[in-house]
């Protein structure tokens, strides 16, 4: 990633490979675990020098293996906190998300010994998200991302779910998965998705203040008459609190009781996404994902970076939300992927567009 200036990124949202095997092009994913670890310590170096003081770094994966258990989740964890204290790579951990893929993760019958104490094992239905802060809580020059109340008090939940939904929101079809992903895209610094340029939005700066200003203008016609309703509630809450002479800061407690629970009825917290089967790639994840994480952890025109861009998942959300994207594949054929399904975005983009004005 060398082509990438320091402190120029304010996020990266990445999915490593698993190391479990699978048939990648380009890369071997049956490397010894402590090879395997080097080799993304190679890459989370990279991603902390080119982060901004308090930029984050998103990790999703998965725990593999049975006998015995690997929990990648707590190794890659462990490496990175070593790196803080043997290396000054100074990384704060800042949480984990679970990642409940539900229905989506398939049927799994590797159960061991059925309805026998003998060797009863666990099966899988969920992936982490290990977020990090590069030398601060804070990003220097953080600011409005475009989220909504509703969708920040949701999305910051630590167990995220899917709905039996695809994503819509770039005109592609996101499939509900017919079998569990084992593993994520391969990688490492290699070929960017754009050689010439950094990323198709920031030529058209403007798209993406349309994008969030409809996105923005939709949330506020569906949550219109809910916010009415909230008001009439916290008027209600109000009356019968001072006539039963409640101090301030019982009522101040209620008040912010009252609205949490009115902005996360049931399914309003659930992560509508699934694990996605009509690309042509061992393991995406969903755009959904690192969608969520951008408009949480990035403002419109930041920079966001995948090292591990595989079927470019995260270029299409970037693009989505008006973000600037660099993302890294050592395969070609997985970096024409990526580029056909971020044009793919662009272009339904640009219909919305012509559609709204």
């Amino acid at each position: 990633m060398a082509d990438l200036s320091d402190e120029s990124v304010q996020l990266v949202v990445t999915s490593p490979p698993y190391n479990v095997g699978i048939a990648y092009a380009n890369h071997s994913d049956d490397l010894p675990l402590e090879d395997y670890l080097r080799f993304l310590n190679e890459v989370w170096r990279e991603c902390y020098r080119v982060l901004a003081p308090g930029g984050r770094l998103c990790i999703n994966v998965a725990n593999t293996d049975r006998k015995p258990y690997l929990p990648l989740n707590a190794l890659i964890t462990a490496e990175l906190l070593r790196a803080a204290r043997e290396e000054g790579l100074n990384w704060l951990m800042r949480g984990e998300i679970i990642w409940d893929k539900g229905a989506s993760a398939g049927v799994s019958t590797a159960w061991g010994s059925f309805a026998s104490s003998s060797d009863p094992v666990l099966r899988d239905v969920h992936e982490y998200i290990m977020i990090f802060s590069k030398e601060s809580f804070r990003l220097d020059g953080g600011g409005r991302t475009g989220i909504s109340g509703g969708e920040f008090v949701d999305w910051t939940r630590s167990i995220w779910r899917p709905e039996e939904i695809g994503d819509q929101s770039t005109g592609i079809s996101d499939q509900k998965s017919e079998g569990q992903k084992s593993a994520a895209r391969p990688g490492g610094p290699g070929t960017p998705i754009n050689e010439n340029e950094r990323d198709s939005v920031g030529d058209r700066p403007e798209r993406s203040s349309i994008f969030e200003a409809e996105e923005q203008r939709s949330e506020e016609q569906r949550c219109g008459v809910s916010l009415e309703e909230l008001q009439r509630k916290l008027a209600g809450k109000l009356k019968d609190a001072r006539k039963r002479g409640k101090d301030d800061a019982w009522i101040a407690e209620s008040m912010a009781r009252t609205a949490w629970r009115h902005f996360s009825q049931p399914g309003d917290g659930i992560w509508s996404m699934t694990t996605e089967s009509g690309v042509n790639h061992p393991a995406p994840f969903p755009t959904e994902l690192p969608r969520r994480l951008i408009k949480l952890y990035t403002k419109p025109g930041d920079l966001v970076l995948d090292p591990f861009m595989g079927a470019g998942a995260t270029g299409v959300a970037a693009v989505q939300t008006g973000r600037h994207y660099v993302g890294y594949d050592i395969s070609p054929e997985y970096c024409d992927m990526a580029r056909q399904r971020i044009a793919a975005a662009e272009a339904a983009l640009s219909a919305q567009d012509k559609e709204n004005q």
